[in-house]
């Protein structure tokens, strides 16, 4: 959808949003063999995009389009909030933000659980000893707010 509005076409669109799926894809779209790939991407992704393209043969580029910024600032306040138990739950968007957040709180976070966007970030999560209780479907930001809301409608006892 961002692609359209800024007025590219998407020639291909993996089945999931992670790196394998967008490798199989792409291999399975067209032959990249000598195709040069400009890859903008986050200073802290996996490798196993540009892996995949470079085994297909092609090409690339990599560019570091942003980088995660430590909570560092905030490291105080979000103890607080921590300490004080009013955190249910903790969103994280990538492994990055994941790892992030960690070097600055620490695996202990009460009694708060952790919403994934998707199993990679889920998996990283639980790596660094957070407890995952949801994990979106669809790994985009709608997916983690419907991952979020079905975590608390399960845990919220219906009205009559």
């Amino acid at each position: 959808e961002a692609a359209a509005r800024a007025g590219f076409a998407p020639d291909v669109i993996p089945g999931e949003y992670v790196a394998e799926a967008a490798v199989q894809a792409l291999g399975e779209a067209d032959d990249l063999q000598g195709k040069r790939v400009l890859l903008p991407r986050s200073t802290g992704a996996r490798d196993a995009l540009p892996r995949g393209l470079r085994e297909l043969g092609a090409t690339l580029e990599v560019v570091a389009a942003y980088h995660t910024v430590s909570v560092s600032e905030r490291t105080e306040a979000l103890r607080r909030l921590i300490d004080a138990e009013v955190v249910d739950l903790i969103t994280f968007t990538a492994s990055s933000t994941v790892r992030g957040f960690h070097e600055s709180i620490g695996s202990d976070v009460g009694g708060a659980v952790v919403a994934a966007i998707g199993p990679i970030t889920a998996e990283t999560a639980r790596e660094l000893g957070y407890e995952v209780a949801a994990v979106a479907r669809e790994y985009t930001i709608p997916g983690l707010v419907e991952a979020c809301e079905r975590w608390a409608r399960e845990r919220s006892p219906r009205e009559p």
